[in-house]
């Protein structure tokens, strides 16, 4: 409880706030680029939206996951083909 001592208390109905309702939109208008699941390639070196650089390791398309090394985390992954985000290839 003591790291959240520090936070702001919200008022109720906060998300009926026009300023939460603004925030939401620039949210939802940042609109990315994705590469294809069809057009992601093994052992190549990708940028995600969250600006990780990941290397493809192993497609299972059964499983419908991919294997990941997070270069800039240092570990392994699995994901989701759903969940890929990658905007660039390196």
């Amino acid at each position: 409880m003591d790291d959240k001592k520090d936070l702001p208390i919200l008022p109720k109905g906060w998300r009926k706030t026009e300023e939460y309702k603004e925030l939401k939109e620039v949210v939802k208008s940042e609109e990315f680029n994705f590469i294809k699941i069809e057009d992601i390639e093994l052992n190549t070196v990708y940028r995600t939206h969250v600006k990780d650089l990941v290397k493809v390791l192993v497609i299972d398309n059964e499983k419908q996951k991919i294997k990941l090394y997070n270069i800039s985390g240092a570990h392994k992954q699995w994901l989701d083909f759903k969940n890929v985000a990658f905007i660039e290839k390196i």
